[in-house]
C-alpha cells in the first residue's frame, strides 16, 4: 500500500457568524476497491489534543461515507440530494443529526484526485451549519 499526502481542507458557516477555517496535511492512505470506490484514511489530531482515524469512502459524484474514529466519533453517509440521520458522540453524550448533502465531487484515481463533499446539518430539524470539505490526495 503507498502513502499519499492528504490535503483536508474544511469551511464551516453556522448562523450569522464568521466561517471557520481549518487545514490540515498529513500522509494517508488511498486505496481503490472493486466496487469502483476509493477508500481514504488519515489521522488527525485536532488544535485541542484529540486524536482520530478518518475513513472517507467515494463512489462517484454521488455517495460517500464519512467515519472519524476516537474519543467522540462521527459516522454519516452522504447521498445526493438525501438527507440522512447521523450519531455524533460528544463528551455530553450522543446527538442524532440531520446531514443534508448539497454537492459531492469526486475525481479520485489511483494516483489521487480530489474529494469534495457539500453539505448542511441540522438538530431536530434547527439548522447547525453548511460545511465544505475537500481532500486533495497526490502521491
Amino acid at each position: 500500500m503507498n502513502s499519499y499526502k492528504i490535503t483536508l481542507k474544511t469551511v464551516t458557516q453556522n448562523m450569522g457568524e464568521t466561517p471557520l477555517f481549518y487545514e490540515l496535511t498529513t500522509i494517508g492512505d488511498l486505496i481503490s476497491m472493486k466496487n469502483g470506490s476509493y477508500k481514504i484514511r488519515y489521522n488527525e489530531t485536532t488544535p485541542e489534543g484529540a486524536e482520530f482515524l478518518n475513513i472517507v469512502t467515494a463512489k462517484g459524484n454521488g455517495h460517500a461515507q464519512v467515519s472519524r474514529q476516537g474519543d467522540y466519533g462521527t459516522d454519516f453517509t452522504l447521498d445526493m440530494d438525501k438527507k440522512h440521520l447521523c450519531v455524533v458522540t460528544t463528551p455530553f453524550g450522543e446527538l442524532n443529526l440531520g446531514v443534508q448533502t448539497h454537492a459531492i465531487k469526486n475525481s479520485l484515481t489511483e494516483n489521487g484526485g480530489e474529494l469534495y463533499l457539500k453539505y448542511t446539518l441540522d438538530a431536530n430539524n434547527t439548522f447547525l451549519s453548511d460545511n465544505e470539505v475537500s481532500l486533495e490526495i497526490t502521491q
